[in-house]
């Protein structure tokens, strides 16, 4: 059974993944440029996996997904809709990376690492 998350009307269906695609537009958000300093998107994160001078490990990679999640925890309150959503989401991903690595042998995988900065293309 699907259940309303805060922020939602009757009716409407939010995927968890939906407000990550894009970043905030700026006009709009400013105040999230302001305390965000390393914003990023599923959109940019998806972009920087086709370009290995950008991602050059599956550590970098996990790295920019947990910046994903971590920033929409710092901005949001706990408990709110998008800081329920990048908890889950971040779950998610974390045992779906441990576990492809583990199903192809892949060492040294760590989907905790600490998000690092990664140059704009």
């Amino acid at each position: 059974m699907s259940q309303m998350r805060p922020g939602e009307k009757p009716g409407e269906t939010v995927k968890r993944c939906q407000r990550f695609l894009a970043l905030p537009r700026k006009p709009t958000w400013a105040v999230y440029y302001e305390i965000i300093k390393e914003p990023i998107s599923m959109a940019q994160i998806k972009k920087y996996s086709h370009n290995k001078q950008l991602i050059r490990s599956t550590t970098e990679y996990a790295a920019l997904w947990h910046r994903l999640f971590d920033n929409a925890r710092q901005f949001n309150m706990e408990g709110s809709a998008i800081y329920e959503d990048a908890q889950f989401l971040e779950e998610v991903f974390d045992r779906t990376l441990g576990d492809l690595a583990a199903q192809h042998g892949v060492l040294g995988v760590n989907p905790q690492q600490p998000a690092q900065p990664v140059a704009e293309a």
